[in-house]
């Protein structure tokens, strides 16, 4: 059975080694047990790789951390999580059984590495059971004894194997078997398994690369994600990527052709490319990338295959003659181009391909292609040594000493002094690191915007503009943070938390519109994020934009949150949540929730007469609500009219102790005002005795309100030290009197 051993994850300067990405990535804890795991499923239990898919989207849920897959559909659904996590049965209700519903797996497995819990689908039911006592997963689930163990770890890619001409040819002879091999497990056609692996390993590249931005450019940092993101042609190649495990020649065809798609697009990359010029080497990456997208436009436009654009034509024709001197052969009926994912009822023959030499010629311009983009990537900058391990700087060292003493300040102030010297920018940016973390502890916002302006300037990362703009809101520098937000977002930024803060900004600058818009933006991005769209609606209802507001809300949000803004209104603008309260009423007069809240802002304001309409009413609109007898009657006492509160009060008989309470107020202010007093006290004592037995506070109660003290302190004295005088007397005074009562 599985146990967690994580010396079997590879580290490297702070990142952790992926089995299947085949690269080094960020990652905390939960990664640590998330590669374990995969170690255990691909190595000790020999499943495929082609088999496990990571950070499987959910649609409207998340992203599932690992599923294993049986015949193309999930077999075994894994929620990792860190050591230090318990897994409860939140862990499984809230993530992996919500995920489950949607993927249908056998078998559940959450883990924290240390402890492992199982759950298994129950036989023609959509629910799961827990296991206790799984010594072998493949117990539960016996389509995993297909899989043989293996032994040998898949060793990662160094970078410098890639950047020179000459070891990136060797690499490319020597490890082309590895690739289709080793990487792919028991694919049965290991050409088109593994061209598709190797567009996982370009992608893998980006842990050792950083992007390089020209101008609005930012260049596209692997062919795998542009194959699949930028064409029909490219999105049907990752679609059908378990369905190279069954024989189903048709779906290879198409995905063979989708192949040689994206070799056609590429092909004179590899013909007089500028690598002595790296601008150069980029415009003509950009301008085949804009060709490759215009020419899938133009196929997908075509509305009927006899009906062929002049334009959209000749690529196809001339793709078609490449196939043919590759040695494909077609049906002599087939001749008409590529339409969007391709004409599945009229389909081309392969009569006699010679796939071998296709797809050798495939790996090797896409590799060509690889070693140019790394290298214009990565011209502008030093060249990071990812998997080099360096020594690290003595005045680095004494600072984070410093830090970690809690000599904060003292940390801040060798930071500043050591800035300018003799200093790599390398090790420069990790004293800005050590400066930051110092100012947070202390509050210091002077010296943290110092250290994110250091930062942005070594690194050319704009997220550092937005850390500023934050610092600045925190400091109430509202211009100079709106400032910095702007000139992220005018950069190229648009994440939620951007807008919201310049949402935020705006609306403590009075700004109430312009901040509604950038709420709404943010909302648009991410729905999840910082109640945006609460704070969206609540900016145009302060604008007193009423209108406006109310279609944000018809087409984003709920009846719930709107009676939830009234709440957060009351305690913060009444003016203005009585004006947008009204509008409301205008579209939902009838509204229940909606007259209470007005009736209640009445009744605070002490308009008395006009709370008690609407409460009457709520009441004709629904007469089932008990608490409507408490309310009228509090609205009919303030306005002294004791006898008719009387009578509203019981003719409501209310359940619970609290009710029970407020209807003996309400008798004893009609007692102090000498209305029906005996009428009062027969009425009270029937509702003392329809009360349950030994309640002492409400005994009490009823012995006070109603003049008996004598009985009311017998009472105390026989309950002992528990009860005091004051204190049920503290009670029942908070209780009544917003009722306006004195006990």
């Amino acid at each position: 059975m599985y146990q967690f051993n994580p010396s079997v994850v590879k580290k490297n300067n702070g990142l952790t080694f992926c089995f299947i990405r085949n690269r080094y990535l960020y990652g905390g804890p939960e990664e640590i047990v998330r590669q374990s795991i995969l170690h255990y499923l691909i190595y000790d239990l020999g499943i495929s790789v082609s088999d496990i898919e990571l950070e499987v989207n959910v649609p409207g849920v998340g992203r599932a951390d690992i599923v294993v897959y049986h015949k193309n559909q999930p077999l075994v659904l894994v929620e990792c999580k860190a050591t230090d996590i318990h897994l409860t049965d939140c862990v499984f209700d809230s993530q992996a059984l919500n995920y489950a519903d949607i993927l249908k797996p056998k078998l559940i497995w959450t883990s924290n590495g240390v402890s492992s819990r199982f759950y298994s689908r129950k036989i023609n039911e959509e629910s799961f059971s827990e296991i206790v006592n799984v010594p072998d997963i493949r117990d539960v689930t016996p389509e995993l004894y297909q899989y043989k163990p293996q032994s040998k770890l898949i060793e990662p890619v160094a970078y410098e194997q890639l950047f020179t001409e000459k070891t990136f040819n060797d690499y490319r002879r020597q490890r082309k078997d590895y690739l289709t091999t080793s990487w792919i497990g028991n694919a049965k056609d290991e050409f088109a398994a593994g061209i598709i692996r190797l567009g996982e390993f370009i992608y893998g590249q980006k842990a050792f690369i950083m992007d390089a931005e020209f101008g609005k450019y930012r260049l596209v940092n692997d062919l795998g994600v542009r194959t699949r993101k930028m064409s029909n042609a490219g999105e049907a190649m990752y679609n059908f990527y378990r369905s190279l495990e069954i024989e189903n020649m048709q779906t290879k065809k198409v995905f063979i052709i989708n192949l040689g798609f994206m070799f056609y697009s590429h092909q004179h990359l590899a013909i007089n490319f500028p690598q002595d010029d790296p601008r150069k080497a980029i415009a003509e990456i950009k301008l085949a990338e804009k060709g490759m997208h215009i020419h899938n436009r133009a196929n997908a436009s075509i509305i009927h295959h006899n009906q062929i654009n002049t334009q959209a034509s000749k690529p196809p024709i001339k793709f078609f003659d490449f196939l043919k001197n590759e040695g494909v052969e077609f049906e002599p009926s087939f001749n008409r181009p590529i339409i969007g994912q391709y004409d599945l009822r009229e389909k081309p023959v392969l009569l006699s391909p010679s796939w071998s030499r296709f797809m050798e010629n495939v790996i090797d311009y896409a590799f060509l292609i690889v070693k140019y983009r790394l290298y214009a990537a990565n011209f502008p900058r030093e060249k990071a040594a990812v998997n080099t391990r360096t020594k690290t700087h003595p005045v680095l060292l004494e600072a984070r000493k410093l830090k970690r003493l809690k000599r904060y300040q003292e940390a801040i102030d060798f930071v500043n002094q050591q800035i300018e010297g003799d200093l790599d920018n390398n090790t420069r940016f990790k004293l800005l690191e050590v400066k930051v973390q110092a100012a947070q502890e202390l509050n210091l916002y002077d010296d943290l915007i110092d250290a994110y302006l250091g930062k942005y300037k070594l690194s050319d990362d704009l997220l550092y503009l937005f850390d500023i703009a934050k610092v600045y809101l925190d400091k109430n520098d509202y211009e100079n943070a709106r400032r910095y937000a702007m000139e992220a977002e005018k950069l190229g930024v648009k994440a939620a938390d951007l807008y919201a803060l310049i949402g935020d900004v705006d609306f403590a600058t009075a700004n109430y519109t312009l901040a509604g818009e950038y709420y709404k933006k943010a909302f648009q991005i991410d729905e999840n994020f910082g109640d945006c769209e609460l704070w969206m609606i609540y900016s145009f209802v302060k604008a007193e934009e009423f209108q406006r507001a109310y279609q944000e809300w018809k087409v984003y949000s709920s009846m719930d949150l709107l009676l939830d803004l009234f709440y957060d209104f009351d305690k913060s603008d009444k003016v203005v949540s009585h004006g947008f309260l009204d509008f409301i009423l205008t579209k939902f007069p009838n509204n229940v929730d909606f007259l209470g809240r007005k009736a209640y802002f009445l009744y605070c304001a002490r308009d008395f007469d006009k709370a008690l309409v609407i409460y009457q009413k709520i009441k004709r609109l629904n007469p089932s609500d008990v608490f409507l007898g408490i309310q009228i009657s509090s609205a009919l006492m303030m306005l002294n009219r004791y006898k008719e509160a009387l009578n509203e009060i019981l003719l409501h008989p209310a359940d619970g102790d609290f009710l029970r309470l407020l209807c003996l107020g309400s008798i004893y202010k009609a007692l102090s005002q000498e209305i029906e007093s005996q009428k009062a006290i027969s009425q009270a004592t029937k509702l003392f005795n329809a009360a349950e037995e030994n309640d002492v506070f409400l005994t009490y109660a009823y012995y006070y309100i109603c003049g008996m003290r004598d009985k009311a302190d017998e009472l105390l004295e026989d309950q002992g030290p528990d009860f005091s005088r004051e204190s049920l007397l503290c009670e029942i005074e908070y209780l009544i009197k917003p009722f306006g009562f004195v006990a």
